[in-house]
């Protein structure tokens, strides 16, 4: 084993370091399975991922202007959300598939979700490695764009990553119709994360080929309270 040292070159103990590998064990094991499958959970917290991303050269964005790197993602009524967001649109409503960031010219590559509490909405994911993928429409299909300020036109597939929002892209024409109407359908058969009622938690999502949206919140139940932050991988930038 590697002898760790700290800032000011004192040796780290040694259980602090069966930790620090115990940790980077578990995040490579789950980027992994990010690379495979679209997304990937693990054990453990945000400060987990931020110290790879550190590692890594992963940069932290946010993902609206004037907002900070991290973001505290509560369920409100579509009164008490922030105008131009999807609850603004949904309420507590089921949201739609949905890519992060998918305003901006260049969306975020990978998004982390941590929990801080147990409940019960869960979050849908769905990626594009299924045959069923309509990439034809989604290469052909334009869309107008609007950030609240900014309007641009452009097709939901670039390569083969994914740039959806129903929220903030609106079809113009048949392609890209059916290209709204494929993941309406899609958030049926998505695969739902209940998240952990026991541990600290944390969803990593492949934001450009892997789709996400939370399910319907029950005002009766316990408040629902997410963390999230976005990282543009370094080839990206």
């Amino acid at each position: 084993m590697v002898r760790l040292r700290d800032p000011n070159g004192r040796p780290v103990p040694a259980y602090c370091q069966i930790i620090r590998n115990t940790v980077v064990r578990v995040i490579g094991k789950a980027l992994s399975a990010l690379t495979q499958r679209g997304w990937a959970t693990f054990d453990g917290t945000l400060e987990d991922v931020s110290n790879h991303a550190r590692k890594s050269e992963w940069r932290a964005v946010a993902l609206r202007r004037g907002d900070k790197v991290i973001s505290d993602l509560h369920a409100l009524t579509a009164g008490e959300a922030r105008p131009n967001s999807i609850s603004s649109r949904t309420g507590l409503g089921a949201q739609p598939l949905h890519t992060d960031g998918a305003h901006l010219d260049t969306p975020p590559d990978i998004v982390a979700l941590a929990s801080t509490c147990s409940h019960r909405a869960s979050t849908r994911l769905w990626t594009s490695s299924g045959a069923n993928t309509p990439w034809d429409e989604l290469h052909q299909g334009v869309f107008r764009v609007s950030d609240g300020m900014v309007h641009r036109y452009r097709f939901a597939g670039d390569g083969d990553s994914i740039g959806f929002d129903p929220c903030c892209m609106t079809p113009m024409d048949e392609s890209s119709r059916r290209v709204v109407r494929f993941f309406m359908s899609a958030y049926e058969t998505a695969y739902r994360h209940q998240w952990s009622r026991y541990t600290p938690e944390v969803l990593l999502i492949d934001n450009r080929r892997t789709l996400h949206a939370r399910e319907a919140v029950d005002p009766a139940d316990p408040p629902r309270h997410l963390i999230r932050i976005a990282f543009r991988r370094p080839e990206a930038t």
